[in-house]
This record gives structure tokens, sequence and C-alpha cells, in this order.
């Protein structure tokens, strides 16, 4: 029988797997889009530069939008004061449509009434008319005043001549004079045509939200020229008693267009219908204003009424004056909307302004806050993963030790936090073996002597079992014990495992040489049985995957009742043995056994086919002495390693003659 167990190839391997399994515990990983490792320094830039990036693209898009808003609002503040400087023009050309509206009617009550109005009073009124054309000139241009044919300032350049023609007609008192002079007196209709026209266009330019103020004011401007208008073909049916066909027809015309832009008025402006409803309660004025309009309607001939033409017009001049009145309400209404939109794009601009500031004042300092986060992230993450590292390097040593000490099916439950419960199983095959006269080997060996041989000795067993389907339960002192048949089931092969593993281990020490005595060997008792049993673990500090059971006393006493260098056997053993074939037994006899009576034993002398093994070309690997078990270097690191082999140093020269000999001697048939 030969056997191969190899020393410095064992370590070498061994090393090489544990650092193997260290470089794999640095496992890397990518993130971001790119899919970089943040662990290299490439990574690291790559996520410095998204961790900047991501914050900054909120931020531009709040300035993009801030600046959008700001363009916005300027643009809004332009409209709103433009629209403010035309409401303003609006205003002072309204002016001056009033005007020319009073001396319109003051020329027509100079030539039709008998009143005792003079000339130099009608002539005050054109001073003061000419006055106020004068200063509109100088604020706004011709083409702002320009109609649709000719331009205002043209047309009042024969205002004065207009009117020598009119006073020359009054002169002259006759009724085709009169006729002339309404005719003439068309030249007013056309001027203020020109301001109402170019009103109009202005209104409809403006692009605000006030477009319905604006066109009632408008409208009620035309309401009162209109109004204007048929005053004086009213006033001069009382003056004369009778209209030519022409002027009541202008009459209706007026006096209707009058009603309609009123009440187009009252239909965009509520204030206006407010008020116009309370007059309209009165219903003695109202009903009095309509009397005379159907009288004039009616148009029928009378001789002059100059006594119900002064009642006309003042009572129409009232009228006039208190849609006036509405006109300035509605042109304080327009001004004040107007300057609420001013007042609100003005907020909105210094609001948005003052956001684009703190953005791109923040910005800056955002993205350093970022970086600097970013670098301690980093700089976490790298103490992190070195922490993990060694997390995992000890979690790993801790579950080899736990390996060690339980079976793999019962680790992996116990890490899943699930309680493992005891089983039962119906055929296992225990083994047992101690050393012979151990105690006498320990009474003359120091302590570190016996440590060494007994980790030598069972480093040897350890590497045999390996390869058989058996577990090692614990070994205690020189004893050592395994099972075969749990805690996976194999059927009724676990006897057989465990008779090979026994003659492999009885090989094995044959050619095993104790450490501080190379001269001597040792011997060993086995003892094997078969039969049921319960497994569990024990305790909560120290767990221990311990078996009950019959069946491992007598396993017990097969060991204890045996002879060094046998392999003794229960009878359930041998019957399962014999069901599987090929080992060879020899029937020992009846004996006495204690707790069980009388039993008859057998030995395990061999097995069909042998058990061929390599011959040991190099130093065997039992006669290192191991100063500390292989779980606990593993788990307080590599440098147990160099502190053995520092006192296997100091122990090589009285070791060395030892080894040589077992070198020669491991060539075994």
């Amino acid at each position: 029988m030969e056997m191969k167990n190899c020393s410095n190839s064992d370590n070498l391997s061994s090393n090489q797997s544990f650092h193997s399994e260290d470089e794999s515990s640095l496992v890397s990983f990518r993130t971001g889009c790119l899919q970089m490792d943040p662990g290299t320094l490439k990574g690291k830039r790559c996520q410095m530069f998204q961790m900047i990036v991501l914050p900054f693209i909120p931020i531009a898009a709040l300035i993009i939008q801030n600046v959008f808003l700001l363009t916005g609002a300027t643009s809004a503040l332009r409209i709103s004061q433009e629209i403010n400087g035309q409401i303003r023009v609006t205003v002072q050309v309204d002016t001056l449509l009033t005007e020319l509206q009073f001396e319109r009617t003051d020329v027509a009550y100079f030539m039709f009434s008998n009143s005792n109005v003079t000339r130099l009073q009608i002539l005050d009124r054109f001073l003061k008319t000419d006055q106020l054309v004068t200063n509109l000139s100088t604020l706004v241009d011709d083409e702002v005043l320009s109609g649709k044919d000719i331009s205002f300032q043209t047309h009042l350049q024969a205002i004065n001549l207009q009117r020598h023609k009119i006073l020359n007609l009054t002169n002259l008192n006759t009724s085709q004079c009169d006729d002339d002079a309404l005719e003439e007196m068309i030249w007013y209709n056309q001027a203020n045509d020109l301001i109402l026209d170019q009103l109009s266009r202005t209104i409809r330019e403006t692009n605000t939200g006030l477009w319905k103020s604006l066109v009632a004011y408008k409208n009620m401007m035309k309401t009162i020229e209109n109004f204007s208008i048929s005053l004086v073909y009213g006033f001069y049916y009382y003056c004369r008693g009778h209209l030519s066909n022409r002027s009541l027809a202008r009459y209706v015309r007026y006096d209707s267009l009058a009603e309609e832009y009123l009440n187009t008025t009252m239909y965009f402006s509520s204030d206006v219908f407010q008020k116009y409803g309370k007059f309209h309660v009165n219903r003695e004025a109202f009903l009095h204003l309509k009397s005379r309009r159907n009288e004039i309607y009616a148009n029928i001939i009378m001789g002059p009424k100059f006594t119900d033409a002064e009642m006309y017009f003042q009572e129409m001049n009232e009228y006039i004056q208190l849609l006036r009145s509405y006109q300035g309400h509605l042109r304080d209404v327009v001004s004040s909307e107007i300057q609420a939109e001013i007042n609100s794009a003005t907020y909105q601009l210094g609001y948005t302004i003052a956001i684009v500031i703190i953005v791109t004042v923040l910005s800056p300092i955002i993205i350093v806050i970022v970086q600097n986060i970013t670098e301690a992230i980093h700089t976490y993450s790298t103490v992190l993963a070195k922490k993990s590292h060694a997390l995992n390097q000890e979690r790993r040593r801790s579950d080899r030790l736990l390996r060690q000490m339980l079976p793999m099916s019962v680790v992996k439950e116990l890490k899943q936090r699930r309680q493992v419960p005891a089983e039962s199983f119906q055929s296992v095959t225990i083994y047992f073996s101690d050393i012979v006269n151990f105690t006498r080997l320990s009474s003359t060996s120091s302590p570190m002597e016996i440590v060494i041989m007994l980790n030598s000795l069972y480093q040897l067993f350890d590497s045999r079992i390996e390869h058989y389907d058996v577990y090692k339960v614990e070994t205690i002192g020189d004893a050592y014990m395994v099972v075969s048949g749990l805690p996976k089931r194999n059927g009724i092969l676990h006897a057989g495992e465990i008779c090979t593993m026994a003659l492999d281990l009885i090989s094995g020490v044959k050619i095993f040489r104790i450490p501080h005595r190379p001269e001597e060997t040792l011997s060993i008792r086995i003892g094997i049985n078969t039969g049921p049993c319960v497994a569990g673990v024990i305790g909560t500090k120290m767990p221990r995957y311990c078996l009950f059971g019959d069946t491992i006393n007598t396993a017990s006493r097969m060991e204890s009742n045996g002879e060094p260098m046998k392999i003794h056997l229960a009878q359930d053993t041998k019957d399962v043995l014999d069901l599987i074939g090929g080992f060879f037994t020899e029937v020992r006899g009846t004996l006495e056994i204690k707790g069980k009576g009388t039993m008859t034993t057998y030995w395990l002398v061999g097995k069909e086919g042998g058990l061929p093994r390599s011959v040991e070309l190099c130093t065997p690997g039992y006669l290192k002495p191991i100063l500390t078990p292989e779980f606990v270097r593993e788990f307080l690191g590599d440098n147990m390693e160099d502190e053995d082999a520092q006192v296997f140093a100091t122990s090589k020269s009285s070791l060395k003659s030892g080894a040589v000999s077992s070198q020669k001697s491991s060539v075994t048939s």
C-alpha cells in the first residue's frame, strides 16, 4: 500500500487557493450610463463629471427658462409703456375732439338762435380751439393724426377760411343761407371723423387685455360725436320749424348711430351699463328727450320755437355732458388697468432678474458643493470598500471555521436564520479510533510535542477522509470520530465508505512517524458500528453537531475492545458489508461488551482490489510540525504560517535524521 502526502505542494496549493479567494472578494462594480468602475481613477473622474453635469442640467434649464421669462417680461413692459403712451395721446386728441364739438355747437347756436351771443364770443371760442391745436401739434406728429385720404394737419389749415365762410353766411340771414351753413358745418364732422378714425386705428393696434375697455371708450367717443352732430340738426329744426329731407336724413342717421354706439358701449362696459341704468330710471328726463326726438323725426312744419330750441339745446348738452362723464370714467378705468399692467410687468421683470441673478450666483456654489460631496462620497466609498473587503475576508474565515464545525447543509440553514431541527436517520455507520498507549506517550513528552504530533496525525487523517462520503464529527484528544450516511443520506453505501476509509487510515498510520521521536511509530484502534441515530445542533454560543443513540455507544465499545492496528466491526456492519460485497472479514469471536452483553464481532482485513496509492516521492506532510491548527490559521490570518516556519526551522536539525529514514521507508508494497 502506497500513500502520497506532500506537505510542500499541499501548502502551496492551499495558499494559492486562499489568495485567489481574496482576489475574488474584490468584486468590481460598474455604475452610470457609461458603466464605469468608480474604484478606478478614470471611473472616479467620470463619476465626478456626471455628478457635476447632472445638477447643472436643471440649473441651465432654469436659467434658460428665466431668460425667456425675462424676455417676455421686458416685451410686456415695453408694450404696456407703448400703450400707456398711446392712451395719453388719445386723451390729448380726445380733448381736441371735445373742443371742436363745443365749437360746432356754439357756432350753430350763434347762427340759428336769436340769442344775444356776440361775434366776439365766437371769435374767443375760435382762439381757444386754435391754441389747443397748436399745443397738440407740438406733442403729436402729423402721421399720428392722419386719415385715410388727407392728413388732419392739412385739413386744419383751412379752418380759418371755413369759419369766415360760415360767419359770412350768417350775415345774409336767409333760409338758403341757413341750409348752406349746415352744409359748411360738415367740415367739423369731417375733422372729427379723421380724429375718430385715427383713434380707432390706434386702439386696433393695441395688443393688450384691455381691449374691452378700449372698445367701450372708442364707442363712447363716437356716441358723443354723433349726438353732438344730431344736436345741431335738432336745434336747427326748432329754430327754423322745418328740416329739409337731406338734413332730416342726416339727423336720423347720426341719432341712430349714437344709440347703436351707446348700446355697444354698455355691452362692453358693465360700469356704463349700471350708470346709464340709473339715468334710465329717471323717467321724466328720459321721456322728455324721447318726445323731442319723436317730434324731430315727424318733421312737422311749424313756425320757429326759440324757447323749445333753448330747452332742447340745454337738455341735449346735459345729456351729452352725462355721456362725457361716462367717457371720463372709462378713461380712468383704462388708465388704471394699463398702469396695473405696467406695475405687473415691472414686478415680473424685477422678479425674473432677481431669479436669474440668484441662480447665476448659486450655480457655481452648488457645483462646488456637489463636487465636495462627491469627493467625500468617493473617499467614504473607498474606505467602505476596504472595510467591506476585510469584512468579507472575516466572513469567509468564519464560514470556513463554521463548515469545519458543522455540516454544510446545517451551515446554510443557520445562515438563513432558520432553526435546524433534529433529524432521525435509520441507518448510518459510526467510526471511532484512538491512539494506543497515548497516556504513556503523553507522560513522556512535552505538551507542545503532543500538540505537534496530534496536528500532524490529524492532518494526515483529514487529507484522507476528503476522498470519501463521510463527515468528521469531532476529535477529543486522541479520539477521532467519523460518520457516513448523515447529514446526507446515501442508502447502504455508508458502511462501505467508512470501512474503505478505515483501511486507508490504517495504511497511512503504518508509515507515520512521531515528529519528536522519528524512530517510533504509532498504533491506533478502530471500532465501527452501523445502525440508527439522531443528529442535531446543540448549543447557542458554541453550537456543535452532535449524534445520539445506542449505535454511537456500540461503536465506541468496538473501539475500546479492539486491538492495535485492527478494524473491529459489529454484527450490523458485517451484515451491510455482505450486502455491498468486496470486503474481507474474519470472525473474532464472542465478546462480553459492557452494557450490551454478549456480541459476535469481526475483523476487517481488506478489500477486494486493495487500495492503490502512488509512491511518496517527497517529504511526507505529516513530518512538518503543525503548531497551529488549520482552522485557527485561517481565522487568524497568514502570519501564523510564518511563525510555524520559524519554529520548524529551530527543530529541523533534530528531525532531519527521522525525516530521511521516513523517506526511505515510504515505498510500500
